[in-house]
């Protein structure tokens, strides 16, 4: 719990350098649990010393500009995403490259996406009696007039969500990407046609789709491939077709993830000196059927501003606790509330419930 506490929360601690006096910021729900993180980081990892900025920056630094969606009235959670970038940030089944998915947020919302729950540091399948038994506990704090989070986790393995790769070495004024020149030419209207790197072709053949030496050649797009998220049907027209409707089609194709396929165009690449935009239309691209586009691949570029169209799973976490905070603030304890006990009984065995007062 401390590691999604101090990921999920923008909160720091900032010291006068005068009179030494501390202050916290962002929200005061935000502070109680940045609080809770300080005292409680070094039990985390097996070395000393490690604090908020050492696990934000040198063990989980967050996974990109697009890894994280905040909090709303509508999702009622907050989650990010953090890659793993040293062994003693390694907890079980976890690896350098991996990445972690970390959600704070309403407690029915958070168990609604949970299929494992932790126990005593072990992860079980989510069942309907620990599904009840979670309820039952949220319940109980809230009649105590406690406000409660759930908090919880997910892990992501960096073959499926791969960041250690760089990002294409693109030539924009000779038109060439990774060796490979971003085609002129035109071919049958039907089709985008698709010419990949050898980079691309190489990462496709891990995931055992295409064979590198056996199966290059170019991919066909039809447009009954590009589905509208919007009614989940194909595009009326290239026209209206999207980036990312495209690298979803190739990704149904090779397995290589649209989150790590770069797209290029002759046109759009010469003018802008970059890849095509993922939310851009063709007809912003300029492309049309019959046109080329010359993929490579980069590191898994994490996207998305709602449950529904985010690029990692929402549906996958394990619950680890709650969090829950006397308003107004006051002294309370940390417990641990038995799977069999029935509220108000205590005990020091589950789901770590945290109250934590307010500076």
């Amino acid at each position: 719990m401390p590691r999604v506490g101090v990921l999920c929360t923008g909160s720091e601690c900032l010291v006068d350098e005068k009179s030494g006096k501390k202050k916290y910021t962002s929200d005061p729900t935000e502070q109680a649990i940045f609080k809770f993180t300080l005292g409680n980081l070094d039990k985390c990892l097996p070395i000393a010393g490690q604090g908020p900025k050492e696990f934000r920056t040198v063990h989980y630094p967050k996974a990109g500009d697009g890894a994280a969606i905040p909090f709303n009235s509508s999702n009622k959670w907050a989650v990010s995403v953090h890659s793993i970038q040293s062994e003693e940030a390694c907890f079980d089944g976890e690896k350098v490259g991996d990445s972690v998915v970390g959600i704070k947020g309403a407690p029915e919302r958070i168990l609604n996406m949970c299929t494992h729950y932790v126990l005593n540091g072990k992860s079980y399948e989510m069942n309907e009696k620990a599904k009840q038994r979670i309820k039952g506990l949220n319940k109980g704090l809230g009649s105590y007039g406690e406000r409660v989070l759930g908090l919880a986790d997910a892990h992501l393995p960096g073959e499926h969500f791969d960041q250690s790769i760089a990002e294409p070495d693109l030539d924009a004024k000779s038109m060439v990407v990774d060796r490979t020149s971003i085609s002129e030419q035109k071919g049958n209207k039907d089709c985008i046609h698709v010419v990949t790197t050898d980079e691309f072709e190489k990462t496709s053949a891990k995931q055992g789709m295409r064979d590198f030496e056996d199966e290059r050649g170019d991919l066909e797009i039809r447009l009954s491939d590009c589905i509208n998220p919007v009614g989940n049907k194909p595009y009326e027209s290239w026209e209206k077709a999207s980036v990312i409707s495209v690298k979803l089609a190739v990704e149904k194709m090779t397995a290589v993830s649209a989150g790590m396929q770069r797209a290029y165009s002759n046109v759009y690449t010469s003018e802008n000196k970059s890849e095509l935009q993922d939310e851009i239309t063709l007809r912003d691209c300029k492309l049309n059927g019959g046109d080329y586009l010359t993929l490579s691949v980069g590191p898994y570029r994490y996207a998305g501003t709602s449950k529904e169209d985010c690029n990692w799973p929402m549906n996958e976490f394990r619950f680890l606790g709650f969090f829950a905070m006397i308003d107004p603030p006051r002294d309370q304890v940390f417990l641990m509330p038995s799977l069999n006990a029935k509220p108000p009984v205590l005990k020091l065995l589950w789901l770590l419930v945290i109250t934590q007062i307010l500076l």
